[in-house]
């Protein structure tokens, strides 16, 4: 492993605390007040104050008072963050754009563990990562002197996010707002490599997409009008493709 990828990967273990902690603020139902007390014993276990973007969970993962998990078990997070960041470290074509990305995923990581937990995509994560994607990325723009991968870009946001919005806003589309939030982060992320990237990754999101709800409905876990966390297949998507790309020599 390269010298920037273990860095990387470092990055990903010491993130973790605060990655569980916004991921237990936020894994609550829709319209409900962010989580910052132990669900057991009701002592303080994270922070709510700025959307909980500053939430950090204990080191050990558990609550000081009553030993119980908060947010998800210490060290799968890490692990999860850890490889990510050093794939994307394999891949990304500077150091500004890995730091984009970096950004990116952090949150992604995030986005993907409360998506699958109570199925939302909360707005202050999705518009944050984006936000913070978008300058570092006007930063490698700047630095390469190049302003072409920018602007294509924030085309490729702009134009992810909108073919969201309409399947969003479509009779019986099957996703939800957060969905079509999520889409400008992943088109901005890959839009700076290439258009054939973006469309790849989201074909990519629907064929993963495809494949779970068969597996589950033909084990009988899901039935045909539940709802899926559509947003971590997108994050899939666009994850494996970068892993391909890798693994393709690109």
């Amino acid at each position: 492993m390269s010298l920037i990828a273990t860095i990387a990967a470092a990055t990903g273990v010491a993130a973790g605390p605060w990655l569980r902690g916004v991921i237990y603020a936020h894994s609550v139902s829709y319209g409900q007040p962010l989580r910052s007390r132990c669900t057991r014993c009701g002592r303080p276990a994270t922070r709510t104050r700025w959307h909980a973007l500053t939430a950090v969970a204990p080191l050990r993962g558990r609550c000081p008072t009553c030993a119980t998990h908060i947010g998800p078990r210490a060290g799968a997070t890490e692990l999860l963050t850890a490889t990510v960041l050093a794939i994307l470290a394999l891949r990304a074509p500077s150091p500004w754009v890995l730091a984009a990305w970096t950004w990116a995923a952090l949150f992604g990581v995030a986005l993907a563990l409360i998506d699958s937990a109570v199925l939302r995509l909360p707005t202050a994560l999705t518009i944050t990562a984006l936000t913070g994607t978008l300058i570092l990325l006007a930063g490698a723009a700047v630095a390469a002197g190049q302003p072409d991968p920018l602007l294509r870009s924030l085309a490729a946001a702009a134009g992810l996010g909108l073919l969201y919005l309409l399947v969003v806003l479509a009779p019986g589309g099957g996703m939800g707002p957060g969905d079509a939030q999520l889409a400008p982060l992943i088109g901005a992320c890959l839009g700076w490599l290439s258009v054939a990237a973006v469309v790849t990754a989201t074909l990519g999101a629907v064929l993963i997409a495809a494949t779970y709800v068969l597996v589950m409905l033909a084990t009988r876990r899901l039935r045909r009008r539940d709802d899926v966390p559509y947003g971590v297949f997108m994050l899939l998507g666009a994850f494996a493709m970068l892993a391909c790309g890798i693994a393709a020599g690109r």
